[in-house]
């Protein structure tokens, strides 16, 4: 059968709430960290903290809010990808040294780097914008420890970064995707 836009979730989501989608960014498949060993070096493989994050308006008109549903393939891929920790972004010394403005960055060498790359350069570039950081998961029969761990790992990480841009005072959010009722 023919998928068409409104089959999507960001559509329906959109519709629902009676909003205009402003930008589509999203790509399947794609990562939030580069991991060469995976192949994914192009802006589509990864790099979602480069200008993907930062290419979210159109002439003069910006987003109002920002979803963003990213990790999930860099969990799935937790045996090669760094997926980190919140302890790659929770002092000021490691946030210095991974962004300064929004055309001045580190590469990141962990997914809990680039996540805060991105939602860094966002902030700066769109600072009127509510941004919703949904949290990945992975089915139950794809559950097993180590993509538990990640999975665990990753999520505390976002929630982390998402408190210290809210304690900024910053429009950052938790959407959380799954609940233990399904899909909300």
């Amino acid at each position: 059968a023919d998928i068409s836009r409104g089959d999507t979730w960001w559509q329906q989501t959109a519709d629902t709430l009676g909003m205009q989608l402003l930008v589509n960014n999203s790509w399947s498949g794609s990562f939030i960290v580069k991991d060469p060993a995976l192949g994914n070096n192009t802006e589509y493989g990864a790099a979602a903290y480069k200008d993907r994050c930062v290419n979210l308006h159109i002439g003069n008109q910006n987003p109002d809010m920002i979803a963003v549903f990213l990790g999930t393939n860099d969990i799935g891929n937790y045996t090669t990808t760094k997926i980190g920790s919140k302890a790659d972004i929770d002092t000021d010394t490691e946030r210095n040294a991974l962004f300064t403005s929004v055309s001045s960055f580190a590469t990141p060498t962990t997914s809990i780097a680039a996540y805060y790359i991105m939602i860094s350069r966002m902030v700066e570039n769109y600072p009127d914008a509510e941004i919703y950081c949904m949290l990945p998961t992975i089915w139950q029969s794809e559950m097993a420890s180590g993509y538990t761990t990640a999975l665990n790992t990753f999520n505390e990480g976002v929630r982390y970064l998402v408190s210290y841009f809210a304690g900024q005072g910053l429009g950052a959010l938790i959407v959380g995707v799954i609940t233990a009722t399904g899909l909300i």
